[in-house]
């Protein structure tokens, strides 16, 4: 008999499984923007379409930056590349502490609470919410993100001489820029090692 505690039971962790998912997905691409090293200099039209979506991110990540990334879509792309360009050198570097099981740098960050007006009450209790740049609504968010992830997820990628650190999938080794890579060259020494074992035989 199914009981009022086991459907709720269930429904929390069906939830916490979403959740999960997402964070992985999202700091996913948070980590593909940040190894990006041409993104900030993306052209206008571009970078303010890159913007849009990266806004959005923080905002769905924690919602209490929405007032502060919605005060931001005035300010022309182009003055925000040096908070793109900070933030990304940052997430860069706290991506590979967390690949290599360290202890990240300490990285400062500005930013404001405070509690809006009665208008944005919800179900009559104040909302809070945070205000700040754009690099710090990243930090921001890619904190929160890293802190919802499994460390062992978290890797550096395989290729050789290869910088990027990923959010991997099951056995993955390799960033998404060099799995088609790695495939095709498993697939030459396959077939090296396979004409090699032909022409011993041939030999015998």
């Amino acid at each position: 008999m199914t009981t009022p505690y086991d459907d709720g039971e269930r429904y929390w962790e069906a939830s916490r499984r979403v959740r999960a998912s997402w964070a992985r997905f999202t700091l996913a691409h948070v980590l593909l923007w940040a190894f990006d090293d041409e993104l900030p200099n993306l052209p206008e039209d571009q970078l303010e379409d890159f913007l849009y979506g990266a806004k959005g991110r923080i905002a769905a990540v924690e919602p209490a930056w929405e007032p502060a990334m919605d005060a931001l879509r005035g300010i022309p792309a182009t003055s925000l590349r040096g908070d793109l360009r900070q933030a990304f050198t940052r997430i860069r570097a706290i991506a590979k502490d967390v690949a290599s099981g360290g202890t990240t740098s300490i990285f400062p960050i500005r930013v404001g609470l405070y509690l809006p007006d009665k208008v944005r009450d919800r179900d009559g209790r104040p909302r809070w919410r945070l205000d700040g740049r754009l690099r710090d609504g990243l930090m921001w968010m890619a904190l929160r993100l890293f802190a919802e992830v499994p460390r062992s997820l978290i890797r550096p990628c395989s290729f050789a001489q290869c910088p990027r650190v990923y959010v991997a999938d099951k056995n993955q080794r390799y960033c998404l820029h060099h799995q088609a890579e790695a495939r095709r060259q498993t697939q030459q020494r396959a077939e090296r090692a396979f004409r090699q074992r032909a022409k011993t035989r041939r030999r015998r």
